[in-house]
């Protein structure tokens, strides 16, 4: 809009659309760098197949002015961003003051489970992407076959109300799913000890049924934070299960690395999780490498972008050639770039 109105900025729609995405996201974290990070990861690479005429350190430095401009305002207003950073122990914080080499063992370890959860998580959205279309159709052929109603009126009203009473049924037993999950993550990792590995697991696995369930029925929204939250139990559930993992290497590394089996975003992800949790370089060292593994093993070898193509979890599995791959990555950077924020 500020393009069309301002006769300076009348050839740079494109650039002052970037300029807008990375501010709204810049009081989304604890540091406004998530922000440039998520908007250079996602999009740079398509921007210039596009022909958008800018290099990589205008974008930097053009994001980086609105993304700061919006961060000072919103801390000035509200005191804090939304995801702020979490209060950790210190006897957890203690446990990192030296690297040790297992941790790299350990990233590794946690990578794959969240590579294999964050690629149930893409199955659980399919499935419910297809279960709603089919219901929608059925209500409109009642709708329109049995009560004479016109076309969509039926199903776009009752499939979202379906949904929405069968996600607050499950919210209902599960308080830990309430909301986007920011407050709840806090809970877990202070409390992880007195929720338990089953209620954890649990609000783990049912936050991804849910995000599955209400995106499928007609509830707009994105899947950043719920995914955010799975990773977070999953990492609180491998460091009650396996004590000798620490809560920072285990958290951190599952928070940041599910969502990073099927979005293309290693340093963003590393760097929510490394200034959330204040990890230094120790810790942020085996963040990054279970965010490529996790990366690596799910998208990077295609298998969401063959099933984001309409491919069984079967036949997502069969090899592929490299160019094949690389063009269902591009799709899939496509499609996180639109539906990908909340």
């Amino acid at each position: 809009w500020l393009a069309r109105v301002l006769p300076d900025f009348s050839g740079e729609k494109e650039l002052c659309a970037i300029d807008g995405v990375t501010a709204a996201f810049g009081s989304l974290f604890p540091t406004q760098l998530v922000a440039c990070l998520l908007a250079i990861e996602l999009g740079f690479d398509a921007w210039q197949k596009k022909g958008l005429r800018a290099s990589l350190m205008e974008i930097v430095s053009r994001t980086a002015v609105s993304s700061s401009v919006c961060y000072v305002i919103f801390s000035a207003v509200e005191d804090r961003t939304f995801l702020r950073e979490f209060q950790i122990p210190v006897a957890a914080s203690d446990a990192l003051r030296e690297f040790k080499a297992i941790y790299m063992f350990e990233a590794i370890v946690l990578g794959l489970l969240s590579g294999f959860f964050g690629l149930l998580g893409v199955l659980l959205l399919g499935i419910f992407q297809k279960l709603g279309t089919m219901v929608h159709d059925g209500i409109n052929w009642i709708g329109t076959e049995k009560l004479g109603l016109m076309e969509n009126v039926l199903g776009t009203i009752v499939t979202p109300a379906l949904g929405g009473a069968i996600a607050g049924l499950i919210y209902k037993s599960t308080p830990l799913l309430f909301a986007d999950g920011e407050d709840q993550m806090r809970v877990i990792v202070g409390f992880s000890a007195e929720l338990g590995t089953g209620a954890i697991a649990a609000a783990g696995l049912l936050k991804l049924v849910c995000t599955g369930l209400c995106l499928g029925f007609g509830f707009v929204g994105g899947q950043f934070m719920p995914f955010l939250f799975a990773g977070t139990c999953l990492g609180a559930v491998a460091h009650l299960t396996v004590d000798d993992v620490p809560l920072l290497i285990a958290v951190p590394c599952c928070m940041a690395a599910l969502p990073c089996a099927f979005m293309p975003l290693i340093f963003t992800f590393t760097v929510i999780a490394s200034v959330s949790f204040s990890l230094g370089g120790v810790g942020t060292t085996p963040v990054f490498l279970a965010c490529v593994v996790s990366h690596t093993v799910v998208a990077g070898f295609g298998i969401v972008q063959r099933i984001v193509l309409g491919a069984s979890p079967s036949e997502a599995m069969e090899r592929t050639d490299e160019s094949a791959v690389r063009r269902r990555f591009d799709v899939l950077a496509a499609m996180s770039a639109w539906k990908g924020g909340d």
